[in-house]
């Protein structure tokens, strides 16, 4: 890969009000789902943001911060609605600022979406509300609830401004209290905050002056703003428009533009999805104000950065899962390093694990919430031999060199990445090459001694004479035990994709996982009719839900028919016999697909008990365990070289 550039505009300064930021690229606001006690900043959370800011962004903004208990909807949430949270949270933008960025930080309400086992109260909103996003009913606010809230946003202003933060983010987008006023579809209120698309911005508008009036015309204020919900009756571009305009009346120093809310999933749009989904948006808001405006959405490559800074599609540009998986991303980039960049493959694991109230996690950077940790020193070198070139290996090969160690990967292919060629075939799924190609880059720089088409024996464990020995040696397609199964017609996914042929015209799937529709997907696209057999309620249980919403809406558009609480009893010639609740059905068939799972590959863990039993240095990692995601695949490569001693 060659390094491109130089990126100009990425990297020249930009003056907002009176803060001065060194470059374009803004460490965009993301809950993390840490363990915060009670709403206080934590060593592990300054540490995240420490090693984002030492990475090079000109700005991190801080995640949704609570500004009263009442508006409280995330666990594990950051607080400031108390002069108590002061000192904790000037620690949190000392050392933001001490590692080379601007601190900012973002004000939270959730409005209709709190969550009541937090607050212990009902929430609240514009308007009564009978439940969104599947919660619990919500009246509306009393418009001396709404003087409180404004209240509230001004204080918690005000001791962000204490606790040395350089500028504030009001947070109207992504469904919150904001977002619920601005909102046609939340807000029908008929008085000064509602019945029109001015009425609906003018709370915002009053919170920006209250605040500006309470901190000074000169303090930076940003407002991010989401410009379409997903979803019809909501906020549409000309009712971001007369907000924009609004706030920038009120004193906002800077726009930040979104979009979506949590159940249309455009807030983080997945691998598969247009990169730069809302720059649209961010260009025609800055058409109509005179204030920097920021964009977001899918945008990792410095390369797109650079062109929509400079074709004036927007001011600055915000990461967040990107700066996820390589929080120096900037710095790389900056001095000519692009190939070095750990990227984002848009797995939305990160989403899916904070949306299940776990801490954030990153499937290509294991590193993520570890940011504090002290590595142990290497004690003494050691010789190992990592057997499968996947992901797993590849990751535990790298780390184990990056320790220190002598390393040796041996691969019985002729290429490395394993399962992960294979589950970059299906369409969108692009991406994973990226990550492949970087784990064989580190490889090559660290020296590596790599050997491909060698499969590791027991002949070879002796030879090579490891110190520890890593297995790797990933999964394989289970075969069902149905009548049919070792027939001519049938094929299992990994192999149809292997080989890359879609020669039939009728397909039957087994299995409605990730596997199974993904491959139902490179089917279909390719013109042959596509059926899915699944035996529980709902396919796409193993995936992230916002990657299932965009695909099972594109293979549906497909025409691939998903058959659900549904059975495979014996595979024809031409044809397969079904079982569904109360009756059978005979469907023709031309291949039958098996995509039902797998499992572990244990040939060379039982010829080495057999040939070596007293070689006990051994460590599995990865679907040599048993099949899971590339989440834990990545992860256990990273920390097998920990155990190493």
């Amino acid at each position: 890969m060659i390094n491109p550039g130089p990126f100009k505009k990425l990297f020249e300064p930009l003056k907002v009000s009176r803060l001065e930021l060194k470059n374009r690229l803004v460490l965009s606001p993301m809950h993390t789902n840490f363990d915060l006690v009670n709403g206080d900043v934590t060593p592990l959370l300054i540490s995240y943001y420490e090693e984002r800011a030492r990475g090079g962004v000109g700005l991190v903004m801080v995640q949704a911060t609570g500004v009263d208990r009442c508006g409280q909807g995330l666990a594990n949430q950051l607080m400031l609605e108390a002069d108590h949270r002061i000192e904790g949270l000037s620690s949190l933008a000392e050392r933001i600022k001490a590692a080379g960025a601007k601190a900012g930080i973002q004000l939270y309400h959730g409005g209709l979406r709190t969550d009541p086992v937090l607050t212990k109260m009902q929430p609240v909103g514009p308007s009564p509300t009978e439940s969104v996003d599947g919660g619990v009913p919500g009246r509306g606010m009393s418009g001396e609830e709404i003087r409180e809230f404004i209240e509230a946003m001004v204080s918690a202003a005000h001791r962000a401004c204490e606790a040395g933060f350089d500028l504030i983010e009001v947070h109207s987008a992504h469904g919150y209290l904001l977002n619920q006023f601005l909102s046609p579809l939340t807000n029908r209120r008929t008085d000064e905050f509602g019945g029109s698309p001015e009425g609906r911005a003018e709370l915002m508008g009053r919170i920006v002056e209250a605040i500006k009036k309470s901190l000074g015309r000169e303090f930076p204020v940003s407002c991010r703003l989401a410009a379409y919900e997903g979803t019809p009756g909501g906020i549409a571009l000309d009712d971001v428009l007369v907000a924009a305009r609004r706030m920038e009346a009120a004193g906002a120093d800077l726009l930040n533009i979104s979009c979506g809310l949590g159940e249309t999933c455009f807030s983080t749009m997945p691998l598969g999805t247009p990169y730069g989904s809302f720059v649209s948006f961010a260009q025609a808001v800055k058409k109509v104000v005179n204030v920097p405006v920021m964009t977001a959405g899918r945008i990792k490559n410095p390369v797109l950065a650079e062109a929509i800074l400079t074709e004036g599609q927007a001011d600055l540009i915000g990461m967040g899962r990107a700066l996820l998986a390589d929080p120096h991303l900037p710095r790389k980039v900056g001095e000519g390093r692009w190939i070095d960049v750990r990227p984002c493959i848009g797995c939305n694991q990160c989403i899916t694990h904070v949306g299940r109230k776990l801490p954030i996690v990153c499937t290509v950077n294991p590193g993520l919430g570890r940011e504090g940790e002290a590595r142990p020193s290497l004690k003494k070198q050691r010789k190992v031999l990592v057997a499968g070139g996947g992901p797993a290996g590849l990751n535990a090969a790298l780390h184990c060199a990056l320790k220190g160690h002598q390393v040796i990967l041996m691969e019985k292919e002729r290429r490395l990445g394993g399962l992960l060629d294979i589950a970059s075939l299906p369409p969108h799924k692009e991406e994973l090459r990226e990550l492949r190609e970087f784990l064989v880059e580190q490889i090559r720089q660290q020296r590596i001694q790599v050997e491909l088409g060698r499969e590791v024996t027991p002949e070879v464990v002796k030879q090579v004479a490891p110190e520890f020995l890593i297995v790797a040696t990933g999964a394989e397609s289970l075969r069902p035990d149905i009548e049919g199964v070792d027939g001519p017609g049938v094929i299992t996914a990994v192999d149809l994709l292997r080989r890359g042929q879609v020669s039939a015209q009728r397909y039957v799937i087994l299995g409605g996982g990730l596997i199974g529709l993904e491959t139902a997907d490179y089917i279909s696209e390719r013109g042959a009719r596509v059926t899915v057999v699944e035996r529980l309620p709902l396919v796409g249980q193993d995936m992230p839900p916002r990657v299932l919403v965009f695909l099972k809406k594109r293979i549906e558009a497909q025409g691939v028919r998903l058959e659900v609480q549904t059975t495979l009893k014996k595979i024809e010639t031409r044809s397969v016999v079904l079982v569904k609740p109360g009756q059978e059905e005979r469907l023709e068939a031309d291949q039958v697909v098996l995509a039902c799972g797998m499992r572990p590959r244990h040939n060379l863990i039982k010829a080495l008990n057999r040939s070596l039993p007293v070689f006990k240095n051994i460590y599995l990692i990865g679907d040599s365990i048993r099949p899971r995601s590339l989440l834990e695949a990545m992860r256990e490569g990273y920390e097998v070289s920990e155990l190493l001693d």
